[in-house]
């Protein structure tokens, strides 16, 4: 990765500005409730010492190979300073320290082979590189810069291309299960925030829908719009980030507790009903065999990693649109639940900082092979457009800056705009609506590239009301990018004629759900199978079950993969009893 940054003046403290950014991106999401046309955070930098720093090679594996073997720190002074540099890993702990340099105004250069003090190779996982920067007579400033170790990199096309949602389970109120004075919400935290440096070392986004001890509803607002304030809306309003975020995949970490203490290993789950299911199956399948590399190093004579696969459940993270789920993920999302925290030797294992940097290391690396692996995926920036409030059978224009994000270069592509009712927030349903016009995406746009597409003199309808406008890129067979969990923007309109205008956050919603809601017999018989005990796979799935394979992949062989699936049968309803876990 090559990446620059700024450094800002602080007395007490320091941290970086990219930290500020993204905090501020995840609350705006939360608080403010932005449209998915939203184009993201502008960080201003201050005046300082140094005018700029570069990374290179960040993430880097020194294993001689040649290629990323040492990770590079560039300084850009503005005058006459002095810079002294260290490597801290994910506690602050000094691991190697860098020789100071001094210079006019003009560049230095670090290079680091990723190996601490005593000339030990550190484990893989995030570090920062420390920078102390001095001009005499008091005048000094400090910043972090991170940086990661992993042996590759994720989609080094772009990855600034890429939008990472990573949910810590639980916190605030709820702190998930809690055994031996450890709470589960603090282990997943730890785990989320090692992860995010590294990623964000990488130069990917990322979205931290908690980066603190809180819930992200810490309000107590009723988010779902049921008349109610519960752990629902807690679920819910962490979807809304992801889907307003326009992440390219959302991933909840979690630690299990099914109360009995008898089970253990590691677990993955995500659903086998939603038309991006193929590529959510791919991505917990590598971030669970990735545990099982990253944990295997730990084996002793009291504990051995289990691997129990990848699952399928109803979890608010993964369900589809119903009337009682209005506001689903829109993206390619699974749930991990890497040790067993009602296990004593589980529990034993996680309250090692070392075992939770490994496991922090097997999502980076479950997330960057999925990532140079998918076939599609598409950035949307905002360019212009038509919003607020209009003419009826007014003509609208949309301009878009479209990012290959994907591996696959564009051919027959076309952005197509579409036109519902609007809902509160986002339309979560699969509807596709009126179609307002398509315009082509050129062919040929590479993995990274860029280019520049706009509809223009779409009419808009001729009576008043408050309509969201959908865009989405259809492909040559007639799929498209959102079946694949590619989210697209859905930007406000209102057609104001005689009369009161339209508001879509007063009164009841638009409900296109296909689906009946929940029946709480079913749920009965569900809570049954759960507690029978049985474990492994149910055997072959129902005719009526049929998901659209991947790109590639016959239908033959996805329904060999499904059926290798566990499914829910042994997913105790005592899971984080209390917890409200079982809706996660």
């Amino acid at each position: 990765m090559d990446t620059s940054l700024g450094l800002c003046r602080e007395s007490q403290q320091s941290r970086s500005w990219y930290a500020a950014s993204r905090r501020a991106l995840a609350f705006a999401l939360i608080t403010a409730l932005l449209p998915l046309g939203w184009a993201g955070p502008v960080s201003a930098v201050s005046e300082s010492l140094v005018q700029a720093v570069q990374l290179t090679n960040s993430p880097f594996s020194p294993d001689g190979d040649g290629i990323r073997d040492k990770v590079l720190l560039d300084v850009r002074l503005r005058t006459v300073a002095t810079v002294a540099v260290s490597v801290l890993d994910f506690k602050g702990t000094v691991v190697r320290t860098m020789r100071t340099k001094s210079s006019a105004a003009g560049t230095l250069t670090w290079r680091w082979n990723g190996r601490d003090g005593g000339s030990r190779l550190v484990p893989d996982g995030p570090y920062r590189f420390r920078l102390e920067v001095s001009a005499g007579e008091g005048v000094s400033e400090t910043a972090l810069v991170p940086v990661a170790k992993a042996p590759r990199a994720p989609y080094v096309a772009n990855p600034a291309a890429v939008t990472v949602v990573i949910n810590a389970g639980h916190g605030g109120r709820d702190p998930g299960a809690v055994y031996s004075g450890i709470w589960e919400s603090q282990m997943n935290l730890d785990i989320a925030l090692r992860l995010e440096q590294m990623l964000e070392a990488s130069g990917v986004t990322v979205v931290m829908l908690r980066d603190t001890d809180k819930a992200i509803n810490e309000a107590g607002l009723d988010v779902n719009a049921d008349g109610l304030v519960n752990q629902s809306d807690e679920l819910w309003a962490r979807n809304d980030a992801a889907n307003l975020a326009r992440g390219d995949l959302y991933v909840t970490l979690m630690n299990n507790a099914y109360g009995c203490h008898c089970v253990r290993g590691t677990e993955t789950w995500t659903h086998d009903e939603r038309s991006w299911s193929p590529e959510a199956l791919v991505l917990g399948s590598s971030i669970q065999a990735a545990h099982m590399r990253r944990l295997e190093p730990f084996r002793h004579s009291g504990w051995y990693p289990i691997d129990r696969g990848v699952r399928f459940h109803d979890f608010a993270v993964v369900r589809p649109y119903s009337r009682t789920m209005r506001r689903p993920a829109l993206m390619p999302s699974v749930m991990t639940e890497s040790l067993f925290m009602d296990h004593a030797n589980e529990l034993l294992m996680l309250k090692k900082p070392k075992v939770r940097a490994a496991m922090a290391v097997a999502f980076f690396e479950g997330i960057t092979e999925w990532l140079n692996g998918r076939a599609f995926g598409l950035r949307y920036e905002v360019l212009e457009a038509t919003t607020g409030q209009v003419t009826p059978g007014a003509a609208a224009d949309y301009r878009f800056r479209l990012t290959n994000s994907g591996n696959r270069p564009t051919s027959g592509w076309q952005l197509r705009a579409s036109l519902v009712p609007a809902v509160p927030l986002y339309d979560g349903s699969d509807q596709v609506g009126t179609v307002l016009g398509t315009v082509p995406i050129e062919d040929g746009l590479a993995p990274g590239a860029s280019a520049s597409v706009q509809l223009a003199g779409l009419t808009l309808p001729d009576e008043p009301g408050a309509w969201l406008v959908k865009f989405d890129v259809l492909l040559p067979d007639g799929d498209t990018l959102g079946r694949h969990g590619v989210v697209g923007p859905q930007l406000a309109v209102t057609t104001v004629g005689p009369g009161p205008s339209t508001d879509p956050s007063a009164g009841p919603s638009t409900d296109p759900s296909a689906g009946p809601s929940p029946d709480a017999s079913a749920g009965a018989v569900e809570r049954s199978e759960r507690t029978s005990g049985s474990v492994g796979s149910i055997g072959s799935l129902p005719p009526d079950i049929w998901l659209r394979p991947a790109p590639g992949w016959s239908y033959a062989a996805w329904r060999v993969i499904l059926d290798g699936v566990v499914r829910h049968v042994d997913h105790s309803p005592e899971h984080h009893h209390g917890h409200h876990h079982g809706d996660q």
